[in-house]
């Protein structure tokens, strides 16, 4: 390895890869010949050495466990900050806590370096950026979910305890989150202050709808105490109204029932007079019955001598065509005999005179 190490161009990030990988013979060598700890890769992200095996070193056996400290030992005494974040965003502890593959190996083996001691400095409090909310390395673990660090939560907490880490959580604005703790002077004044307005504004908003609640009483007894009134007047113009009715309705009833005597009246009359007419229209009916009865009769007599004027007609016409047809007929046949004689008669004279015969001179 002291052959390929001086070839090596300083701070290329090879450093880095040896402390990821836990290669602690590569990375002497590398720091040996000239490569910093606290140097800022670029392709790390901006991780220096212990940042860059905080975040991806991936520890599983006691063998790696113990390469990983002396690693950690050998980058802590030759100058690497733990205090350093990347970006301005989070401290070594912190990254070490979001190792997806060794958390809690990651974080003991840091935290059994002189590292503890800087625990609760400011620089190791992560700031969300998309929250505003800041975190100590204790109660980063235990507000910030993840599925890597889950299975390890409680040791972790356990751990951060027992090194003395402080619980800090709040917010950079006057509004805190519930279980805010650890917050600064400054932003405990804000805060403060901020509580206070809004308690003064909880009292004043319950004081006012005390007020309402009040108004609204006192408007609810008044509208009561009227409806009460109105139902009582209203009850009394009911009580007359219905006498009124009561006598209004008698006397209707007493109309009608003289109206309806009138009416049954009426339409005895009428009964009487509609038999009457009844029995007048069915003797017309009848009357005219008979007399149409005898107009069929005359009407049927007159259709059946028209038909068999008809039909003897008919039967002339008949006969006047069968004779024609007869005629016609016999003229036909006497014709026909006629040409039959003829052409015998032609037979006869030719059998008689001869045939002529070709080239014959007459």
């Amino acid at each position: 390895m002291g052959i390929l190490a001086p070839r090596a161009l300083k701070n290329d990030g090879s450093l880095h890869e040896a402390a990821r990988c836990l290669q602690l013979d590569i990375a002497t060598d590398l720091i040996k010949h000239g490569h910093t700890p606290n140097f800022p890769s670029r392709l790390h992200q901006g991780r220096h050495a212990l940042s860059e095996l905080c975040l991806n070193a991936h520890i599983t056996t006691s063998a790696q466990r113990s390469k990983a400290r002396q690693l950690i030992r050998l980058l802590l005494d030759n100058g690497a900050n733990p205090l350093f974040r990347a970006r301005n965003e989070k401290s070594t502890v912190i990254l070490a806590l979001d190792n997806a593959y060794s958390a809690l190996e990651v974080t003991e083996a840091l935290l059994e370096t002189e590292v503890w001691e800087t625990l609760n400095d400011e620089k190791n409090l992560y700031r969300d950026p998309s929250t505003s909310l800041t975190y100590s390395p204790l109660s980063y673990p235990q507000l910030v979910p993840s599925h890597s660090r889950a299975p390890h939560k409680s040791e972790l907490l356990s751990l951060l305890r027992d090194k003395g880490c402080e619980p800090r959580f709040y917010s950079e604005t006057a509004h805190q989150p519930p279980g805010a703790i650890g917050l600064p002077k400054p932003l405990r004044h804000l805060a403060d202050a901020q509580t206070s307005h809004d308690l003064a504004l909880r009292h004043e908003r319950e004081r006012h709808e005390h007020l309402r609640t009040l108004e609204e009483t006192s408007h609810k007894d008044t509208l009561r105490r009227k409806k009460e009134q109105n139902n009582a007047e209203l009850a009394a113009q009911t009580a007359a109204t219905q006498h009124w009715q009561l006598l209004a309705q008698q006397k209707h009833e007493f109309e009608l029932a003289r109206v309806r005597e009138a009416e049954h009246m009426k339409r005895g009359e009428k009964v009487t007079w509609h038999n009457l007419t009844m029995e007048q229209e069915r003797e017309a009916a009848g009357r005219k019955v008979a007399t149409e009865a005898r107009l069929v009769e005359e009407r049927k007599k007159e259709v059946e001598h028209r038909a068999g004027v008809e039909k003897k007609m008919l039967r002339d016409k008949e006969e006047v065509y069968e004779r024609n047809v007869g005629r016609q007929k016999e003229v036909i046949k006497r014709a026909d005999e006629s040409a039959q004689l003829h052409a015998r008669m032609r037979q006869d004279r030719v059998a008689i005179e001869g045939v002529p015969q070709w080239g014959s001179v007459d």
